[in-house]
């Protein structure tokens, strides 16, 4: 069968199956009969306390595991009735999530688009010469202005 297909991501997941074959196999060989009981004499011989043995004997030998058989497993689990769903009802709350979400992205976007413009209006390069710097941001213009008024070269030096 490996042969057959061409596909590299379809040999791929048919050799993932096998290996997954190949560990199920392994496993159902390894624990085909039951395991065998807990020695609690020889640790009793190897251990100072003996009763920590005795309690861990008392507690082992009062689990009941539960018998499955595959008839069981066929069976529906207790309280897990399947709900009758409205699907008029889910739609339309679907629906007006994703309007509410289609809003808020119409409006996100505006925002987007606002930002860009100011930042596109805004924007100076090596080539922005100083009466635009003036026009851009004439709060500057007036500082600058003061500060040579003012004879505070180094204002901003430290």
């Amino acid at each position: 069968m490996y042969t057959k297909l061409s596909d590299p991501q379809a040999r791929a997941a048919l050799e993932g199956l096998q290996n997954v074959h190949a560990k199920i196999q392994t496993e159902a060989r390894e624990y085909v009969k039951e395991p065998e009981p807990i020695d609690f004499e020889h640790y009793r011989s190897i251990l100072k306390n003996k009763d920590l043995v005795d309690a861990i004997e008392q507690n082992y030998n009062t689990i009941k595991f539960p018998v499955i058989t595959p008839q069981q497993l066929d069976e529906p689990v207790e309280g897990s009735e399947i709900q009758p769903i409205n699907e008029k009802e889910m739609l339309q709350e679907m629906f007006s999530e994703l309007d509410g979400q289609l809003e808020d992205s119409k409006t996100r976007i505006t925002e987007l688009k606002e930002f860009i413009r100011l930042m596109e209006d805004t924007r100076t390069t090596l080539d922005t010469t100083m009466p635009e710097m003036t026009a851009m941001y004439p709060e500057i213009h007036e500082e600058i202005d003061e500060e040579i008024a003012n004879m505070e070269w180094d204002k901003d030096l430290s």
